[in-house]
């Protein structure tokens, strides 16, 4: 996101999973949730950052999407601040 001159206080991200029930118990759901605190985000530079690393960067992702499904959700909180 230095690409869009976008100040970001806090990232956090968590994640819930599925997993089949029998050995070996691989993933096949995957929910990442990305929290981002800061003085005006964009919504769309946040929305594309998460697909660039998803699709391009994270060797994770490309790897675990050959058995799970994946799905990103974001959430932008305003912080009073500015940097």
């Amino acid at each position: 996101m230095a690409n869009e001159m976008t100040v970001v206080g806090s990232l956090k991200a968590g994640m819930r999973f599925g997993r089949t029930e029998e050995y070996p118990k691989v993933f096949v759901e995957i929910a990442v949730e990305h929290i981002f605190t800061g003085h005006g985000i964009n919504p769309e530079a946040v929305k594309r950052a998460i697909d660039l690393t998803e699709e391009r960067y994270c060797g994770a992702s490309a790897m675990l999407r050959k058995t799970a499904s994946i799905t990103h959700s974001f959430h932008i909180s305003e912080s009073i601040e500015k940097r």
